[in-house]
């Protein structure tokens, strides 16, 4: 059974945390890009990783970030003024910050295990690398989360869609800090058959678990963050939030800071998971993170017919038909090695 505390940020949002409480070690899980936490901790257990862990004994916490989910924000001043960088530098720190204090009054291990879907993953990259992220993190495992994106971009080309990022970019400018509603999108016809082409393997996913998640895990996002992930993927650069992202196509002084210039500094075991039949985040994009950090212990996994049941999509990898026998399992048994 778990219930909910909120941890406080420093620029004035509560940040929604479900505990499963345990006496082993403590692990949290953050969501991917326009989800909740039902990306991670689905209603079905059959299909939750937090629930699976949790009845393994280990102390598990569930991360809604700002605008998602029970995340609050009193007023509505600057309600969707937020990015990738925004979690990394408030979501992800003030999140563990509180963790550990409530780990510290209890007497436990206050380093934590993170855990990541998709852009969850990609957030425990970035913060791993400072030196709070070196400090607090006793492991990380990310789960389809890419630091490249040129599969993708080739995988939009293949299907015709690449026009897409210039849709993005029109709909949600640069200076634009509006909400971009993602569940309205979800609902047409067209756009739903272009997610779930991308997104899913719909031979590797329960039908009625699919349409439920898509009914309550996804979240109205901010227009800044959709337009930073549009300028990552066309610039193939996991990078910050861009200043002047039309000078930065002639002149590279004008182009962001890359995160990935810190990667050395991420030190932390590190277990990489990628699907097979994932076409957005492809294994080679996934995989390219073990050049780029600096931990000594890291292990790949790809989940594909040759090893599983299936050539795994993006979303299937955590709600997947066989996810719990196959992936929940592996990430279990990782954690264990290194308890």
């Amino acid at each position: 059974m778990h219930y909910i505390e909120y941890a406080p940020t420093t620029d004035g949002w509560e940040l929604a945390l479900y505990r499963y409480a345990g006496d082993r070690a403590s692990i949290l899980l953050c969501h991917g890009f326009a989800c909740n936490r039902y990306n991670l901790d689905f209603e079905d257990s059959k299909y939750s990783l937090a629930k699976y862990l949790a009845n393994k004994g280990l102390d598990v916490w569930v991360l809604e970030l700002r605008g998602h989910g029970k995340s609050r924000k009193k007023g509505i001043k600057k309600w969707f003024n937020w990015c990738f960088d925004t979690y990394v530098n408030h979501d992800a720190p003030d999140a563990i910050n509180y963790i550990k204090k409530r780990l510290a009054k209890e007497g436990m291990d206050t380093k934590i295990f993170w855990i990541g879907h998709s852009m969850g993953g990609m957030i425990a990259y970035a913060y791993g690398s400072t030196e709070n992220g070196r400090k607090n993190l006793k492991g990380v495992i990310t789960i389809a989360s890419p630091v490249k994106f040129s599969g993708l971009f080739k995988n939009l080309q293949k299907e015709g869609y690449e026009w897409l990022i210039n849709l993005v970019k029109i709909r949600c400018p640069h200076r634009l800090n509006q909400p971009f509603f993602t569940p309205l999108y979800i609902n047409m016809k067209w756009s739903r058959e272009i997610i779930e082409k991308f997104f899913v393997n719909r031979n590797n996913i329960d039908n009625k678990v699919l349409q439920k998640f898509w009914e309550i895990g996804i979240e109205i996002i901010s227009c800044k963050k959709l337009y930073q992930f549009a300028f990552m993927l066309e610039m193939s650069d996991f990078c910050k939030f861009p200043k002047y992202p039309r000078f930065c196509k002639i002149f590279s002084w004008f182009c962001p800071e890359s995160y990935i210039k810190n990667f050395k500094n991420f030190i932390a075991p590190l277990l990489v998971i990628a699907g097979n039949g994932d076409k957005v985040a492809i294994k080679e994009d996934v995989f390219k993170i073990k050049e780029m950090v600096g931990s000594k212990d890291i292990t790949l996994k790809m989940f594909s017919k040759e090893n599983s049941t299936a050539d795994y999509g993006h979303l299937d990898l955590v709600l997947g038909i066989n996810s719990e026998k196959e992936i929940f399992r592996e990430i279990y048994n990782w954690i264990e090695e290194r308890l």
